[in-house]
């Protein structure tokens, strides 16, 4: 396993536990967080530097119900160099709506030095838009 692998699975870690705070400290202070989707998706959009990182994540649980049929799973990490990408899925619902969205992701992580210098998630948008409207 590669070190940049291993970081990226401490991140999910963290993440699956909720802990926020570890997931922030393993970016680079200049991070890139980009999230592609339609508006009506309220934590989509490019988040620079960690503070921005911090508000994605805060935007994003405001908008999640907290309930036990949510599920977020990894099932494949490939590492290249500074590259990991990780493959999963995501079934959540969501607050404002009352709907739930189950949708597959990539996510792709680069690293540098130790620390993510950026960050892409790709969804399913149509599912997660529609869970939205």
């Amino acid at each position: 396993m590669t070190a940049n692998r291993k970081i990226v699975e401490d991140i999910y870690a963290a993440f699956e536990r909720g802990d926020v705070p570890a997931v922030i400290a393993a970016l680079d202070a200049e991070v890139v967080w980009a999230y592609p989707g339609p508006s009506n998706i309220p934590f989509t959009g490019v988040f620079s530097g960690v503070e921005a990182v911090q508000r994605y994540f805060d935007t994003y649980a405001g908008q999640i119900a907290e309930t036990e049929s949510n599920r977020f799973g990894t099932e494949a990490f490939v590492a290249d160099r500074d590259l990991v990408v990780v493959l999963g899925f995501e079934v959540t619902k969501i607050t404002a709506t009352g709907k739930t969205y189950n949708a597959p992701f990539a996510h792709a992580w680069t690293l540098d030095d130790g620390k993510v210098t950026k960050f892409c998630g790709y969804y399913d948008t149509a599912a997660m838009s529609a869970a939205f409207s």
